[in-house]
């Protein structure tokens, strides 16, 4: 099992392009579709509100501030799926919205929901799970392959019989943890048998979810980066 996509998940964090599909840093399918993390800042209220100049008439509305004050209209699912995957900022909204329309929308599929759903917060999980790797095991992992005489940036693969056993439990150790704060994020949005799931039927929740990755980019005609 690889454990160096962490470091480059890391680098392309912040980046704009969409990417799918990814497995996380030790090469374990826990997390996939990766939506652009730009985070959008708001303005500040300040000031809003502010008392009237004197001799003013009481209840006078100053309509060019309201206008410039007016805020966007919200964006339709259609037009957030149309763009999928969401800005990261917009991953709460976009759960939100499929949680609402899951069973009501005729277009998509149970798995495809399932598989907006998951990407999405898979997404918003990925900084728990970095600083979960990098203070606790990215450490003794380097020190065992170094220890074994592996280059620094070179890594045995999930299926080596060479894996040393003392490396291979830190990996699953590694996976456990990473599964159940998933599954609590999972809880946290109200999914809570998706979160369960993720812990006690993995590789059925990694076959749904990739079925409706397949479903929506065949059906739909969106390319998968």
């Amino acid at each position: 099992m690889n454990d160096s996509t962490s470091k480059k998940k890391r680098r392309r964090r912040r980046g704009g392009s969409r990417r799918k599909g990814k497995s996380d840093k030790a090469q374990t399918p826990e997390t996939t579709a990766k939506a652009p993390q730009t985070k959008e800042s708001g303005g500040s209220s300040k000031g809003r509100g502010a008392s009237q100049k004197k001799g003013g008439r009481s209840g006078r509305r100053d309509d060019s501030r309201a206008k410039g004050n007016k805020a966007p209209a919200a964006e339709s699912f259609a037009d957030m799926v149309a763009a999928y995957p969401p800005e990261y900022s917009r991953l709460p909204e976009f759960i939100k919205q499929c949680r609402h329309q899951r069973g009501k929308e005729d277009e998509f599929t149970e798995d495809e929901f399932f598989y907006f759903i998951t990407t999405s917060i898979e997404t918003l999980t990925e900084d728990k799970l970095d600083e979960l790797y990098f203070s606790k095991y990215a450490e003794p992992l380097k020190e065992i392959r170094l220890r074994e005489g592996l280059e620094e940036d070179h890594f045995w693969k999930p299926d080596d019989p060479s894996m040393p056993e003392d490396y291979r439990q830190l990996l699953d150790e590694f996976r456990t943890e990473k599964r159940e704060i998933l599954a609590k994020m999972f809880q946290n949005f109200g999914e809570s048998e998706l979160g369960e799931m993720v812990v006690d039927r993995h590789s059925e929740y990694l076959e749904q979810r990739e079925k409706g990755k397949a479903d929506f980019y065949s059906r739909h005609k969106f390319e998968a980066v």
